[in-house]
């Protein structure tokens, strides 16, 4: 089983590089589409949350917000709970740069999904559940 476990990870890890290679960043860095993702998903967040939960220092992620900021897809509001403290929120701009370059990814995964046999394909749909559960215990 071991031997299998890692046979396993180890071709999710290479589909996962390969995909990000194989759709267009179009000046979008993972870090940065790291945040928008979660600003999108969870709401809006103070700078040292984001830090945190992408694994950087505060200032790297006050810079990386600062550049999200100036193309205009954050930006700072006032902490309802705080008002001395300011949280970073996803502007429409920002949702639409997002939604778009997602849209891209799964273009690029639709086109190697279409290339497999019905077999295969089916094979795949029925790992849904699997996936998007292995995603969510990623993310906790």
């Amino acid at each position: 089983m071991k031997r299998s476990r890692e046979e396993i990870a180890d071709s999710i890890r290479e589909f996962m590089i390969a995909m990000l290679h194989a759709a267009p960043q179009e000046g979008l860095s993972l870090s940065a589409a790291a945040v928008l993702g979660v600003l999108y998903e969870v709401g809006p967040q103070r700078i040292t949350t984001l830090a945190a939960s992408n694994a950087v220092t505060q200032p790297a992620m006050t810079a990386l917000v600062n550049r999200l900021e100036s193309t205009g897809l954050v930006l700072r509001v006032v902490d309802p709970v705080d008002s001395r403290a300011r949280l970073v929120t996803i502007t429409e701009k920002g949702i639409r740069t997002l939604l778009e370059r997602r849209g891209r990814q799964n273009a690029a995964i639709a086109v190697t999904i279409d290339a497999l046999d019905a077999a295969q394909a089916a094979l795949l749909l029925q790992l849904v559940p699997t996936l998007r559960e292995m995603s969510g215990r990623m993310k906790s």
